[in-house]
């Protein structure tokens, strides 16, 4: 229903100013970039992700919340971490955070000078998505009904337009596409779950 791109934060301490710098650099010296992350969350998994496509390694840090990784950042105790877009537009102008790029499909209209990762070169999106699931066994005909109450408020242009200030987008996906995406994505965090040795097959 909705979605949250992720944006790639930094300190405003850290000396590299792009991407391309922060490849390098991580390639340089592997494990040696402090990552805040909360373990197992789409938080940890853009980055691992992100290493899988660039051959880097970070060193990942453990935080409950993106709360508690957002004061790390400013606080300079860690370098790297995800960051969305009102935290963005907060602490970038006054210098004490860094974005590098928007794992988005486009960019945003909030932060319109912020590039995607496809546009630096490398391929991949990544966000907070949520979505409705129902019970499995759940007759057809009352997933149709919620599918199309739901596809009626993702309509609606206040909700959008609240969302949308926010750095949140409507994507509405109906039962069938939604399963698609859903199956996607697990096989791309399986990946690298089993690569890192959290998840065995």
């Amino acid at each position: 229903v909705t979605s949250t791109p992720e944006i790639m934060g930094a300190a405003g301490t850290v000396p590299f100013n792009s991407v391309e710098e922060l490849v390098a650099a991580a390639k340089a010296s592997p494990e040696s970039i402090e990552l805040g992350a909360t373990f197992g969350s789409t938080s940890q998994f853009m980055w691992l992700l992100f290493e899988d496509l660039t051959g880097t390694k970070f060193k990942y840090i453990p935080f409950d919340g993106t709360k508690e990784r957002v004061t790390a950042l400013l606080a300079d105790t860690i370098k790297l971490g995800t960051i969305n877009v009102p935290t963005a537009k907060k602490h970038l102008a006054t210098g004490d955070l860094k974005a590098f790029a928007i794992a988005a499909d486009e960019r945003s209209p909030l932060l319109p000078d912020l590039p995607t990762l496809k546009e630096l070169g490398v391929d991949m999106t990544y966000s907070l998505d949520r979505g409705i699931v129902a019970p499995k066994g759940t007759p057809p005909e009352v997933i149709a009904y919620w599918a199309d109450i739901v596809k009626q408020a993702s309509e609606n242009a206040e909700f959008r337009s609240s969302l949308e200030a926010k750095g949140t987008l409507i994507k509405y996906r109906n039962a069938a596409d939604y399963a698609t995406w859903f199956k996607n994505e697990y096989d791309a965090h399986e990946k690298v779950a089993v690569k890192i040795g959290m998840f065995k097959k």
